[in-house]
């Protein structure tokens, strides 16, 4: 719809409405065409089109910046409703901001057929004067990856202005100078830019924001948006190759991000979150997790497997067991949780794992696959458990999100310097432009990924998070599983934290085989086992859990055998065998005979049992049950024989091709 038939539409009464709004100072026209005329000048004046909107109320702005960047400047207002962060409260609002809009000279609009019971209305702005109020907004809709990504940015100049901008470099499409990514270039550049506003903006855009500041949030950082002069911050931002202003829409990648806003290049973000802010000697604390957790959980199970114990309305021990159970342990508080919450915790990633199960008694057991997890080495068990507190993290965004920012994280902390310690907003800011270009890569969902969205009662379906808001929600789920699963330290400095990877983490991901320990170990008389911290200890500390219980973390690791211990390890599956194989292998002198006694004597002093529900065949004669145990139907049901004539079965009934087996054998079962 072009701005004459959407002018020319309108009563006398109408126009003149729209004369007194959008030409108030100019005389009254005598002629209908005249007053068109003068409207047509009016309307598609960028000056006057942007006074106009500023002069509208912030709901009706909202509606109207969302109606223009759909193609066409038209859609229904559930088109619109995926646009807005917080539609109008009511069909009714609506419709009043549509009517406003419409008087105004905006619009047009009316009803479609309703949708349910929420009225739909389609709204059109003529196509000239979209295009007007778009230019004036800055509302243009570029592709997202010219504006997150130098590379794309790049990519679309032509040969010699490319050549150009890069100082010379003839490189290929994908390449970058490096002195293009030094961070204290990219500083020189921003201070180059030659507005203090710009600079500041640019410079928070890099440290709070991981590279996308939206103008909305420019008063609440206290940066003056009054200084925000678009064509002219675009220019100097591109032209010193660090990123763009305008209109950011991440919506066809799924993600609520649809707004104005201060975008640098992810290429830049990352570059200088790699090398920013690194602490200057101690930290106040750091909370290195290692293999406690895992340990912990595997004890936690042992504890449950020999003493199955009732648990509370809020689903932790009585605190009677909680008590036994806490000296066995090696982690009791964490950056994130105090004891009684970890150990909740514990609980949550166990039962997720299926190592542990409520039964009818009501008492926690641990389940007859609990043992074949804890026989796993120890990366497959790393590897699970992050798995399942990732899962548990899902809630704090749509898990497609989740999980791939989880893998983002995953991949920069391979990446990582070890030992090296950075801020975590560094860290976190630099998965997430690693997850933006994965998903501009990877372009616009084809579907939905199953994540439905619950409507509000009054209709509206709710917006999609923007990435920023995802980024912080899921932040500490994030490095709360890293740091659990032993892949990531956390440091405290004042109220500054900071993270690195630990020196676990190549062999945990798998990106590096763990080191074979060699004898690190010494058993004394008295039963205590000493662990020197040297290459592959952490391996060797692994198996030691099973059969030893944590004592003291020094600088030598000090374990203690007992009869509890050892008892223990036997319900999960290790013999006096292994358990002296292992200390035999890794220790530095040889064992003290009382050593190899007393875990020969525990070990066989345990006998483990169970209680089954079977179910029971029974034939009149051993020979006709002879007979059913050589049909290729029965067999393969066979659990054991529990007398001459009664065998146990995996099957409560069997199927009709066993049935019929048995009546060639003259059984019909009753």
């Amino acid at each position: 719809m072009q701005i004459d038939e959407f002018l020319n539409g309108r009563s006398i009464a109408s126009l003149q409405l729209l004369q007194w709004l959008w030409a108030p100072g100019t005389p009254r026209s005598s002629s209908k065409s005249q007053l068109l005329r003068l409207l047509r000048g009016q309307m598609l004046s960028p000056e006057r089109a942007r006074e106009s909107f500023a002069a509208l109320e912030e709901p009706h702005q909202r509606f109207l910046h969302s109606l223009l960047r759909l193609d066409g400047y038209h859609g229904d207002t559930q088109c619109l409703a995926h646009r807005l962060p917080t539609g109008p409260p009511s069909p009714q609002a609506t419709r009043d901001i549509l009517a406003d809009l419409a008087r105004r000279g905006f619009l047009r609009f009316e009803k479609c057929q309703a949708s349910g019971h929420t009225d739909t209305f389609y709204a059109e702005v003529p196509q000239e004067l979209g295009d007007v109020l778009a230019e004036a907004l800055n509302l243009d809709t570029r592709e997202p990856a010219l504006m997150l990504s130098l590379r794309s940015f790049l990519a679309q100049l032509p040969p010699d202005l490319r050549r150009q901008a890069l100082g010379g470099h003839d490189l290929g499409p994908d390449a970058l100078p490096p002195e293009l990514l030094d961070p204290d270039a990219i500083e020189r550049r921003i201070a180059a830019l030659g507005q203090p506003a710009i600079e500041r903006a640019a410079r928070l855009a890099l440290t709070e924001c991981a590279g996308a500041l939206p103008l909305e949030r420019f008063p609440s950082l206290g940066l003056d948006i009054e200084a925000v002069d678009p064509p002219a911050w675009r220019a100097a931002l591109e032209g010193s190759l660090l990123g763009t202003f305008g209109h950011l829409s991440l919506l066809e990648l799924g993600l609520g991000d649809d707004h104005e806003c201060l975008v640098l290049y992810h290429e830049i973000v990352a570059a200088h979150a790699a090398a920013r802010g690194r602490p200057e000697g101690a930290l106040d604390h750091e909370y290195t997790c290692g293999i406690d957790f895992l340990t912990d959980l595997a004890t936690t199970v042992d504890f449950v497997r020999a003493s199955p114990s009732k648990l509370t309305g809020a689903g932790r021990f009585f605190k009677g067991t909680r008590n036994q159970l806490s000296p066995h342990t090696a982690l009791h508080s964490t950056f994130f949780m105090d004891e009684d919450s970890l150990l909740t915790f514990k609980l949550t990633v166990a039962r997720e794992l299926a190592l542990v199960e409520l039964h009818a008694d009501g008492r926690l057991h641990a389940t007859r696959s609990a043992a074949e997890w804890e026989a796993l080495p120890l990366a497959r068990q790393a590897c699970s458990v992050l798995d399942v507190m990732l899962r548990l993290g899902e809630t704090a965004a749509p898990p497609r999100h989740f999980q791939a920012l989880a893998d983002a994280a995953r991949r920069t902390l391979l990446e990582m310097q070890p030992g090296v310690w950075h801020p975590s907003a560094a860290f976190t800011a630099a998965a997430q432009c690693r997850y933006v270009a994965r998903l501009l890569e990877q372009g616009p969902p084809s579907e939905s990924h199953g994540e439905p969205a619950d409507p509000p009662a009054w209709g509206y379906p709710r917006a999609a998070a923007s990435l920023g808001a995802i980024a912080e929600a899921v932040r500490e789920p994030l490095l709360r599983a890293l740091n659990y699963a032993g892949l990531l330290d956390i440091g405290r400095r004042g109220d500054r934290t900071f993270v690195r990877a630990s020196p676990l983490a190549p062999a945990l991901l798998g990106a590096t085989p763990p080191p074979a320990p060699g004898r690190l170990v010494m058993v004394n008389p008295d039963f205590e086992v000493v662990l020197f911290p040297e290459e592959g200890h952490v391996e060797l500390l692994h198996r030691l859990c099973a059969f030893c219980q944590r004592e003291k973390n020094e600088v030598t690791l000090h374990l203690r055998l007992s009869q509890a211990s050892v008892e223990r390890a036997v319900l999960r599956g290790i013999g006096a065998d292994e358990i002296l194989a292992t200390l035999r292998d890794h220790c530095r002198v040889p064992l003290a005979q009382n050593i190899e006694y007393s875990i020969r004597t525990w070990a066989q002093g345990i006998h483990p049992a169970e209680i089954r529900t079977l179910h029971v065949l029974e034939l009149p004669s051993a020979d006709v049950l002879d007979a059913a145990l050589q049909l290729p139907e029965i067999a393969p049901l066979v659990l054991q024989r529990l007398s001459p004539t009664a065998i146990a079965l995996s099957a409560p009934q069997l199927d009709p091709k066993a049935e019929e087996a048995l009546k060639q054998l003259g059984v019909h079962l009753m």
